[in-house]
């Protein structure tokens, strides 16, 4: 199976190393324009040695010594919707609404999360861009690993579904239902 991540900062890292754990038989190709910088540290799979490396070369370093698994990567910005047919699963992790946009295909999971402490993990017939978290650094939110890893979590849960059942299956939620699980498990 080819899965292409398009975007390789919080939600990206943390997803690419459940997916690469879990599936190392999988190719993976990882698209990210954006280079590593000290604020990412905390909560983006990265270590302080490699600020300043693009992020999808950086990832693709780390899954290697972590798992001994060779990814793809393009350091694009992608500004034009790309060939997305040849991958059986795109995973958008993007940060902005004009990006997530551009990756619309039947076999495209969107994942994101908001300013308001909202998450989304959603099959592309369900999407509406707006939804994405433009303007928000979660660089800047205390706490935020353990929320980046949730909402990531959610979309290797949804990844496995379709390709281990073939179901899809949607993630969408708050704070409060947060906390709610929390109380109540």
């Amino acid at each position: 199976m080819k899965i292409a991540i398009f975007g390789c900062g919080a939600l990206g890292s943390n997803l690419a190393y459940i997916l690469v754990g879990a599936h190392p038989d999988w190719g993976y190709y990882l698209f990210d324009y954006d280079k590593v910088e000290t604020r990412n540290i905390p909560n983006q799979w990265f270590r302080p040695s490699q600020i300043g490396l693009y992020k999808s070369e950086a990832l693709q370093l780390n899954l290697y010594d972590q798992y001994g698994i060779i990814t793809q990567t393009q350091r694009l910005k992608i500004d034009t919707k790309p060939a997305l047919d040849q991958f059986d699963l795109c995973l958008d992790c993007f940060d902005n609404a004009e990006s997530r946009a551009l990756i619309s295909c039947p076999h495209a999971i969107h994942i994101a999360y908001s300013a308001e402490r909202t998450f989304e993990v959603v099959w592309d017939e369900e999407f509406k861009p707006e939804k994405a978290q433009d303007g928000f650094d979660i660089c800047t939110w205390r706490g935020a690993k353990a929320f980046i890893c949730l909402v990531a979590s959610l979309g290797a849960i949804a990844v496995n579904q379709w390709a281990l059942n073939n179901i899809k299956i949607n993630f969408l939620g708050n704070e409060r239902i947060i906390k709610s699980w929390i109380c109540n498990g």
